[in-house]
């Protein structure tokens, strides 16, 4: 496939910077998962080939007929002028973009019609060494085959939306303007889930592992709509502190 690899292609890829850069760090985390032995459900992903190549193509095109040719160069050029506007037209050509029929075909072979997905994005710059962009992109569950396309395109456009302007801006991160890879990841009914941070995030303690837990899927936890069970394990005096919290 051009624009689409599942877990089984990806695991004849050897590791490097260049693949990763098609698949996003949290893909790479999963593939190394995987292959670990852990049990990860049944996931693809549209890597940002397909952006790049032809949607990036398109906003280039309305930018020179409208005499902006270089607008969009990177997110400097973004953030300089008049930059809701050009987030605007970007956001805008994403939506009315029409899928080609060879993308189309890739999706329809590589779901089933019975499945609900998870529809997640895998930046490059997402669990980095330097930044996190930790709940900065839209995920989406419960998906359907065919509606996997309108999710896929939202999590395109969280991409350039304004909390991730301002992440960028601040974080002064500038490279070539680009969108997500996107994970759809088979659905799993979890009677529990939680979050787990190898240091404590409250007070960088490298000492802590934090562990946040709760019934269900867990996105209360990750939307921060409630904190779940909190576990504290000291690596160094082997102490576990726990706060047993009411859970919805």
């Amino acid at each position: 496939m051009k624009y689409i690899y599942n877990i089984d292609n990806l695991k004849n890829h050897n590791e490097n910077t260049v693949f990763e850069e098609k698949i996003g760090k949290k893909a790479q985390n999963l593939l190394e998962l995987a292959a670990d032995g852990f049990n990860v459900p049944y996931f693809s992903v549209i890597t940002n080939r397909y952006f790049k190549e032809i949607i990036l193509k398109e906003i280039e095109m309305y930018n020179q007929e409208a005499g902006n040719n270089d607008e969009i160069k990177d997110w400097n050029a973004v953030f300089s002028g008049d930059t809701e506007r050009k987030i605007e037209n970007i956001i805008r050509i994403i939506k009315n973009h029409k899928i080609r029929e060879e993308f189309e075909k890739e999706i329809e072979n590589a779901l089933n019609e019975e499945s609900y997905y998870a529809v997640r994005s895998s930046s490059i710059e997402e669990d980095s060494s330097s930044f996190s962009f930790a709940g900065q992109f839209e995920t989406y569950l419960y998906v359907k085959k065919e509606n996997i396309m309108e999710k896929v395109k939202e999590v395109w456009i969280s991409s350039f939306s304004s909390h991730v302007m301002k992440y960028r801006k601040e974080g002064k991160i500038n490279n070539e303007i680009n969108v997500p890879a996107v994970i759809i990841q088979e659905m799993v009914n979890s009677e529990k889930a939680g979050v787990g941070f190898s240091v404590n995030p409250v007070n960088g303690n490298y000492d802590e592992i934090v562990i946040s837990g709760t019934y269900g899927l867990g996105t209360s936890i990750v939307d921060g709509d409630e904190d779940g069970d909190l576990f504290i394990y000291n690596k160094k005096t082997k102490e576990i502190k726990k706060e047993i919290r009411t859970k919805k």
